[in-house]
């Protein structure tokens, strides 16, 4: 948390005054004790009443990049000036104590109050303090809920709560979920908001199907058990469906930009309506209210950037309230908020339904299906990822810096990527749902934040220290022009981890050799760089080789440093050519290559690709190939001219039987290397898809290292590319997938839980989120296959026994869904490639021992760093050996099932730490687990406090009190959080996440 949070200072003195340090001066402002839910308007509870809730949706980008939209730049693309907005929507509200608006991006709201004087800061205090300006959600962004890891979304939500806390104290608590734009809602995101003590969510999108069967029911508003199996009545969170998405109803949009007609209430004037207006609202408030059940209704007043002049909404709400209640009409209008309204609910007492599953896929229309932003502009999906990988080590390093030297300051590097980063889980930016200006501007964020942490890291791991974040595809300039350097592995999970490998892209495949932190030659592997990947547009450097080795053990939080050298002697291994195909007189044969802990994988010496797969004396056939769907062009003028675009995912066929059609039946060329380490077979399938197929020594999984690019476009025809898993399993038309990298929901084809569903786009409506894995199992004997992904992906399983995953997709079409462009993505002059990562397992009845660790590893992988070789500091144990942090000692205290989540830092000599349960209850490792807080003192004594808070780090857990509802049939899930602890331990149930503010 960067130190500019602690500017002002907030002190309360006492319950009728508060004092605001600001810049030298001391501004003492009146204090109304009546924020929250004490400040709501009275009601009238024999009549309907109508909550008006002004606000304004602000994306941190879409049309236009961040800064555009804060400012009011480049209005040609779309009229918005955030500045402007608050400015105005601050005057406004000091004309009339009635008046309330809502604010959720506190990433725009942090720039604002940047620029503010004392005395506007006063203001907007007594503003926030007297309940007029509440916030709600909190977070840096309204983030997205589908390509969103739940790490990421915990620590943007965080960014926002703590900068909250820090700045305006209880009364800018949020108590309220507002997400009302975000494409399709996760279960995840509801048992994420309970944990941080919210009472309530709203949120505006939701399949058109579902949302009539809901207004027919009357079930608009609903109990959502984030976390059934696991959690219980914790992570339960009252939701309600917004009646018009997050817009006014019709004839009542009263914005500078709406067409509709201001209320005229002069009797002299020939266009005198306020008896039209006030008939139309009174039934607008009837059939609002109509699919709700308690004598509350909830009327959204704004919609996108809306409020730039904000008197022309205010005063005719003023009127709106004044000439609708004098009448005898049995409506009661009143300026309120959501938690306002959700207080009033509450209050009802009634019954709700319990929802068990989530809102996804979402569909605004019957050819309208959003699933293509699962997968939409991948490159940037994966940027994303590693970047999260990155902030975790970043900060995890910070706080071991801070401690071991007190004099440090670099809380300002690290904040530079955690806003970043906050930002790109906006709904329209991991999405890939922005512009393309809009992306290059947030691909630029994230590199000045990765450049900030990197130097904040390197000051940590010793100085000197360079990270090469083109690893991935096999670029490194630092140590293509070296032939004698330093590569520092560090472990970012508390957990140590074995048998993990390191590849590092060399010039030249002679002579390299590896010595380890104890001095000793470490077993290495030199192996060819595919020479598709070598081609790939704008790839530096002449690399045409990668070393490999083995990392026998890496403690956790822990690094090894190892030297790498084209010394000569004691080489390590050159990959052999084993076979190739098809050709003149090859081998057609099949093959396998394996390892040895009993893996093996098939191969078609015919065609080269995958047959089966072999673990643990299972078999499985395994057919895995690239197909393409081909994106629907149209110009969207009715639902059936629908294109497939960045949002939407429209194949262009008509049934599931209609199959993709396949890249390619016979690749067109494969070579095997072998060596020790490592076998890999490297595919060929077209120009623009490869593929290297790799089994490692000691690893149970299978690696599928993809490339696509750049898809060709020249017939006019855009392509959706995916890759598909085919298995001899008995799956009944069910899969499952992951919630945000978390819990696991079953799916199954053609199908809803709660309502009829009918099938209108058989191929899109079956396509879900997948964050971190995808899982078939066998119905009959329990075999499951677990394909684990490097970054968010649409996936699904179109036929029994088989999972696809979407892995690129160039259209050339706009869905008309407002970003107006088509996702033609390229780079460099051509069409954007792609590289990326599978990983398949093979396991039984509960593969979760295998997948969970493994999807950790993942999305916590080791982060890569060089400096240079000294010959006269080969001894010096800060060049060679192996190093701890001050938390490494957690790996022996810490349950191998629990995960330190979060080591943030955060100023006054403090430190966020989360420990998570990674496993679900009926898991092998899915038991209660018990940490003493004695043995954390022993394994960090520098520890001086410890006290548990909400999950979003902002409030004491002992002080927080949600509302209590009733279910229909009972809400179930009575299980407690205390788990049946003692004093003096932490409690840890399968899937919870504890978060504790340790002072040092």
């Amino acid at each position: 948390m960067s130190p500019q949070f602690l500017v002002p200072i907030i002190l309360l003195i006492s319950s009728s005054s508060l004092v605001t340090i600001c810049e030298g001066k001391v501004v003492q402002v009146p204090r109304e004790d009546s924020c929250g839910y004490k400040s709501c308007p009275a009601t009238k509870p024999d009549q309907l009443n109508v909550h008006l809730v002004p606000h304004s949706h602000d994306d941190i980008g879409w049309l236009k990049t961040v800064d555009q939209y804060y400012y009011g730049d480049r209005n040609d693309i779309q009229q918005a000036a955030v500045q402007y907005t608050i400015d105005s929507v601050v005057t406004e509200l000091q004309k009339n104590p009635d008046r309330r608006f809502i604010y959720v991006e506190t990433g725009f709201f942090w720039r604002w109050w940047n620029q503010q004087d004392a005395e506007t800061q006063a203001i907007v205090r007594q503003l926030v303090n007297n309940g007029q300006l509440e916030f709600i959600s909190g977070g840096w962004v309204m983030n997205d809920e589908a390509g969103a890891h739940y790490n990421a979304i915990i620590d943007q939500m965080t960014l926002g709560l703590r900068w909250l806390n820090e700045t305006f104290g209880e009364c800018a608590l949020p108590k309220i979920g507002w997400q009302i734009d975000p494409f399709g809602h996760s279960r995840e995101q509801a048992s994420l908001f309970a944990q941080m003590g919210l009472d309530g969510l709203f949120f505006g999108r939701l399949d058109y199907q579902d949302k009539t069967a809901r207004k027919i029911s009357r079930n608009m508003e609903m109990i959502w058990s984030g976390s059934p199996k696991n959690l219980g009545k914790d992570a339960q969170l009252f939701t309600s469906v917004l009646f018009n998405g997050y817009n006014p109803p019709d004839g009542f949009c009263f914005d500078i930009f709406c067409t509709d007609d201001p209320i005229n209430d002069d009797p002299r004037l020939f266009d005198y309506n306020v008896d039209a207006k006030v008939n139309d609202f009174v039934k607008a408030s009837r059939d609002w209210a109509k699919p709700y059940t308690t004598n509350n209704v909830l009327m959204t007043m704004g919609s996108d950037f809306q409020y730039l002049a904000a008197h022309t909404w205010y005063k005719n709400l003023d009127k709106l309230i004044k000439y609708v209640n004098k009448e005898d009409n049995g409506i009661n209008v009143l300026y309120s908020t959501p938690s306002c309204y959700l207080q009033e609910v509450n209050k009802a007492g009634l019954n709700y339904g319990v929802k068990e599953d989530d809102f996804f896929p979402y569909a605004s229309d019957p050819h309208a299906f959003w699933t293509g932003y699962f997968t939409s502009r991948p490159a940037f999906k994966y940027n994303i990822q590693h970047a999260n990988n990155f902030l975790q080590a970043c900060k995890q390093l910070t706080i071991n810096e801070m401690i071991t030297k007190p004099n440090t300051t670099t809380l300002d590097e690290v904040f530079v990527l955690e806003e970043a980063l906050a930002v790109m889980q906006h709904h329209d930016a991991v999405s890939g749902t922005a512009k393309q200006h809009v992306t290059d501007d947030y691909a630029l964020r994230l590199s000045i934040g990765m450049n900030s942490c990197s130097s904040a890291m390197s000051s940590a791991m010793g100085g000197d220290t360079t990270f090469c974040h083109s690893l991935n595809i096999s670029s490194c300039s630092f140590t293509e022009n070296r032939t004698d350097f330093l590569v520092n592995v560090y472990n970012p999970l508390v957990r140590e981890v074995k048998n993990v490998y390191v590849r590092v892209p060399v010039v030249g495949s002679e002579g390299w050799r590896v010595v380890g932190p104890d001095g000793v030659v470490v077993e290495s592997q030199v192996v060819m760089i595919p020479l598709e990947v070598t081609r790939i547009p704008g790839r530096e450097g002449g690399a045409e080789f990668e070393v490999v080795w083995r990392v026998d053990s890496l403690l956790g939080l822990g690094w090894g440093v190892y030297r790498l050298s084209q010394s000569g002697d004691d080489a390590g291994q050159k990959s052999v050519l084993l076979r190739k195909g098809p050709g003149k007189g090859f081998s057609r044969e099949d093959f396998t290559i394996s390892n040895d802990v009993g893996l093996t994988v098939t191969f078609s010496g015919e065609s080269g690709l995958v047959k089966g797969i072999s673990l643990d004396g299972q078999t499985v056939d395994l057919d895995q190939n690239f197909y393409f769907y081909e994106g629907m062009s149209g110009n969207n003028s009715k639902f059936e001219f629908r294109a497939s675009g960045a949002y939407i995912f429209r194949p262009n066929v008509s049934s599931t039987s209609a199959a993709p059609t396949m890249i390619t039946s016979n690749i067109f060329s494969y070579h095997v290397y072998q060596g020790d380490l490592l076998t890999e077979v490297h595919q060929v399938f077209t120009d623009w898809v490869s593929q290297v197929v790799r089994v490692y020594k000691g690893r149970k999984e299978v690696e599928f290292e993809w490339l696509v690019g750049p898809v060709p476009v020249g017939d006019s025809i855009g392509r959706e590319i995916i890759t598909r898993y085919s298995t001899n399993l008995a799956t009944s038309a069910t899969f499952q997938t992951d919630a945000n990298g978390r819990e696991l929901l079953t799916r199954k084809r053609d199908f809803r839980p709660t309502w009829d569903y009918k099938v209108n786009e058989p191929i899109a409506g079956n396509y879900y989120p997948v964050n971190s894995r995808i899982i078939l199992q066998d119905e009959t004997n329990g075999v499951s296959l677990v394909v684990l992904n490097d970054r968010a992906q649409g996936g699904s399983s179109m036929n029994d026994g088989e999972v696809e995953l979407m892995l690129h997709r160039r259209l050339l079409f706009d869905d008309a869904f407002g970003v107006g462009e088509a996702l033609n993505e390229s780079a460099f002059g051509e069409g954007l490639v792609v590289r990326g990562r599978h990983w398949v397992i093979l396991g039984g009845k509960d593969p979760a021992p295998l997948h969970r660790p493994l999807a950790q590893e993942i999305f916590m992988d080791r982060i890569i760093s060089f400096a240079p070789y000294e010959e006269s500091n080969a001894i010096n144990p800060k060049i060679l050996g192996e190093k701890t942090t001050i938390f490494s000692a957690l790996s022996a205290v810490l349950p191998p099932n629990v995960h330190v989540l979060t080591l943030e830092p955060l100023s006054g000599n403090q430190f966020l730490l989360r420990l998570e349960h990674f496993y679900e209850k009926g898991e092998t490792g899915g038991d209660i687990v018990r940490v003493d807080i004695g043995s954390l003192h022993d394994a960090m004594p520098f520890i001086k406090s410890i006290r548990e808070a909400t999950l979003s780090g902002n409030q004491w857990k002992s002080e927080v009190k949600r509302m209590e509802w009733g279910c229909e049939g009972g809400c179930g899930g009575d299980e407690s959080s205390s788990g049946g602890g003692v004093e003096g331990e932490i409690v840890l149930r399968p899937m919870e996440i504890k978060t504790f503010v340790v002072g040092y």
